[in-house]
């Protein structure tokens, strides 16, 4: 049973439940602990027993307040609810994110972060694609092996509700990896808004929601609101960015709204009501990154290109020995000398693929592996590897740079951020930065400096692996964009 949090009707929700027992009272909108207590207090007031109460998070403040939220034991709380309409609407995302995007599970990871450790499951939020069985399948063994058997989920037809009961971790289904993924185009279109209203106020038969007929999916008053608040707050101009880069703009263990392209966003559209859209191209590779953007310009505007100077990729190439997986999958190593034109970091990916969500913490590298790490740079920098690598990064940031000018793009080159998986990465990494500030200067290119940013502790601005930034990071990053793009604006 859903208690409702708006104070009129909350009162008759109390009426017509009193002196009757519930098993599981759901408490909507939940931000702090006083707030529990009012709504028991408000139970008790009102002869209501219950088994259980299941606070709901559905909002940025509930979800940032629920590792304070959760200290104070409750002997009435097994699980925590999440709903997800509530929670994109609270962080102005528009469209939403639903159980098909990475963006949405990473808000699962941080849930399962603060609740596992008080032995707290999760009662998830339903899914809105009411036809799609065979993903809800892989969804359900995806929670299960998350939160185990304990693990509670909202069904919306009957349909969903028997294949829950029918559940036994042993069945078929589809990896689900393979089901979601990143949304690295996040353009906004008046179109698509505008689709959404429509569909709901066609569709919605006098209900709170509404169904396409079509494709059995249910849109939201959620979402439906978050288009209606988007076409009313259009703004005249529009910007759009293209950044070009890494796993950093769409890290995994940082929440989309604090990704450092957020940050920017807000605070370019604030300061100067203008509507900014991103747009991320992901490289790995020198071969193959310009090809990207030239394809993607081909079908969409990009005012705006920031072009991040990677570790990776860079300390790839200066490697002497390179681990990677072949065609067929295998585990395979090879020598790196691209003088004499060995180079297979290249033609083959890198041996670690990406998983979309980990839901386990990264083990520590040993001491002797990173004194190996050290070693295979140094030998690689003996044959060469390190002047070649400069080179071939600045060939491929000169080449970026000028089919910007050609295409009246404004070019701006993120520097090179400080990487601490090994003690000589740090020597590596300000080499980098040094070849590339010089060069960009003297051509008169936008560089946003990096390795400048200090901290008494560098766990402030990276976890504690050397390599993945802090939201403290994103933070600082979105702080030197704005200026670059504060400075450019008014120039044009």
């Amino acid at each position: 049973m859903r208690i409702n949090n708006e104070t009129y009707e909350t009162i008759k929700d109390l009426k017509t439940l009193s002196n009757c027992f519930v098993n599981s009272i759901i408490l909507p909108k939940i931000e702090s602990t006083e707030e529990i207590q009012k709504f028991e207090k408000l139970l008790a007031e009102n002869n209501i027993s219950y088994n259980e109460i299941i606070p709901t998070i559905e909002s940025k403040n509930g979800l940032s307040n629920l590792e304070l939220i959760v200290k104070t034991p409750n002997p009435k709380i097994k699980r925590y609810g999440f709903g997800h309409c509530d929670y994109n609407l609270s962080i102005n995302s528009f469209p939403f994110f639903h159980q098909n995007s990475i963006e949405y599970w990473k808000w699962i990871k941080h849930l399962y972060f603060v609740l596992a450790p008080k032995k707290l499951s999760i009662l998830h939020s339903p899914y809105l694609e009411l036809d799609n069985y065979s993903f809800y399948k892989s969804m359900l063994h995806y929670l299960y092996n998350i939160f185990g058997n304990d693990v509670a989920h909202t069904t919306l037809t009957s349909k969903q509700t028997k294949i829950l009961n029918r559940f036994k971790k042993e069945n078929e289904h589809i990896p689900f990896d393979r089901l979601i993924k990143h949304r690295l185009d996040l353009k906004v279109s008046s179109k698509d808004a505008e689709q959404i209203i429509t569909s709901f106020e066609k569709n919605s038969k006098r209900k709170a929601f509404s169904i396409l007929e079509k494709d059995k999916v249910l849109i939201s008053p959620q979402e439906y609101i978050a288009a209606k608040n988007y076409i009313a707050q259009k703004r005249k101009k529009t910007i759009y960015l293209t950044f070009v880069g890494g796993c950093f703009p769409v890290q995994n263990d940082i929440l989309f709204e604090d990704l450092f392209h957020q940050r920017l966003k807000r605070k370019i559209e604030s300061a100067y009501n203008i509507e900014l859209n991103i747009n991320i191209i992901r490289y790995e590779r020198f071969n193959s990154c310009l090809k990207k953007i030239i394809n993607y310009k081909k079908t969409a505007q990009i005012d705006f290109l920031i072009f991040h100077v990677r570790p990776e990729p860079f300390l790839r190439v200066v490697k002497f020995l390179y681990k990677y997986l072949n065609k067929r999958g295998k585990r395979r190593y090879s020598l790196n000398i691209p003088s004499l034109k060995i180079w297979n970091t290249e033609k083959f990916n890198i041996l670690k693929f990406e998983k979309s969500i980990v839901f386990k913490p990264d083990n520590n590298q040993t001491k002797l592996h990173r004194i190996l790490v050290n070693f295979n740079y140094k030998a690689g920098k003996i044959f060469g590897n390190l002047k070649y690598s400069l080179n071939k990064y600045f060939e491929l940031t000169s080449n970026i740079v000028g089919f910007c000018d050609a295409n009246d793009i404004i070019p701006i080159v993120l520097g090179i951020g400080n990487r601490n998986n090994s003690s000589y990465e740090p020597f590596l990494c300000k080499k980098l930065d040094e070849f590339f500030k010089h060069r960009l200067k003297d051509q008169n290119i936008s560089y946003v400096e990096l390795l400048n940013i200090k901290s008494k502790n560098i766990n402030e601005y990276f976890r504690d692996n050397g390599i993945y930034a802090s939201e403290k990071y994103h933070e600082v990053i979105a702080e030197k964009l704005f200026s670059v793009l504060e400075d450019k604006l008014k120039k044009t």
